[in-house]
């Protein structure tokens, strides 16, 4: 080979390595920010089920004490059917 030849080779493979670290580069950029979007929006869901928590806890004790009332009417119905004798169905 040419020492010209040679030369322009050479400023190829310069070139090439640039373009080569250049889009690495591009590449670790954007593996950090997916990953730190990942952690915010866990964050962020995690904060707000912090916030929510409370109120879910009410939903649920107001939920529970409905199941308790209709229970009890049934058991009042159940008793009253049992005084009359008729048995249930």
């Amino acid at each position: 080979m040419e020492p010209k030849e040679i030369k322009k080779l050479m400023a190829m493979v310069e070139e090439n390595n640039d373009m080569i670290r250049s889009m690495r580069n591009a590449q670790k950029r954007a593996w950090w920010l997916s990953f730190f979007k990942y952690v915010f929006f866990i964050a962020i869901a995690l904060g707000a089920y912090y916030i929510i928590q409370p109120f879910v806890e009410n939903l649920d004790s107001a939920y529970n004490s409905v199941l308790d009332s209709v229970q009890s009417v049934q058991n009042i119905g159940d008793q009253v059917g049992g005084i009359f004798g008729k048995d249930k169905v």
